[in-house]
């Protein structure tokens, strides 16, 4: 069985990952919550608030936390080849995002 399976079902380690990052860090302890990636106790999106100054301030100030959906936290200066995708790069090999319509 695959963890996501596992997760899915609360069976063994997984039922402890189902409880989301927060908790789960919280179970498990030793020095865990330094790395749930969390704001408010909400995961954070697939998306890279490092470079994309909105995102990681949306994530900061938004009233239930790290949502990437809200309203104009998408930064545009990603979705085509310059400066802010070269050094996107350098942080992990990243591309520039489609443009969503």
């Amino acid at each position: 069985m695959s963890m996501i399976e596992s997760t899915a079902r609360r069976d063994g380690f997984g039922a402890i990952l189902a409880e989301g990052s927060r908790r789960a860090a919280e179970i498990i302890g030793g020095g865990a919550e330094r790395y749930a990636m969390t704001v408010k106790g909400v995961e954070l999106g697939m998306h890279e608030p490092r470079l994309k100054g909105g995102l990681g301030l949306g994530y900061g100030v938004i009233a239930h936390g790290g949502d990437h959906n809200a309203p104009g936290l998408q930064d545009p200066l990603f979705e085509k080849e310059g400066r802010n995708i070269q050094e996107a790069r350098q942080l992990d090999g990243g591309s520039p995002c489609p443009r969503q319509s």
